[in-house]
């Protein structure tokens, strides 16, 4: 068994990390250039949210790892807080459209 790290940060702690980084992780790849010129890191970013280094974080994921059915229930809150994120971006970009019967005629 994996020791518990000095800092063990609990399951709801690892949730938000591990969703924290496919947020940055994602926004990176869409505009990495903006990342380069604030000089922001993600590591660092998450090292500072949740007062890491990247040894705890290591420990952290390492402990996690080595119990499966708790790193698999972890994971799959954050894919399903993901999913959520995701419909909820794909609903507001959707243009709202009348009901059926009341679209405006074409005046052409």
């Amino acid at each position: 068994m994996v020791p518990s790290p000095k800092k063990l940060l609990s399951e709801g702690e690892m949730e938000q990390v591990f969703y924290d980084l496919a947020v940055l992780n994602a926004a990176k790849s869409i505009d990495a250039s903006f990342y380069e010129k604030q000089g922001a890191d993600i590591s660092s970013l998450i090292y500072k949210k949740y007062g890491l280094d990247s040894l705890l974080l290591a420990q952290n994921i390492s402990y996690y790892a080595a119990q499966p059915e708790k790193c698999k229930q972890i994971l799959s809150h954050v894919e399903t807080r993901l999913k959520q994120e995701d419909s909820l971006s794909k609903k507001q970009q959707t243009p709202i459209l009348p009901p059926e019967g009341m679209q405006p005629l074409d005046s052409l």
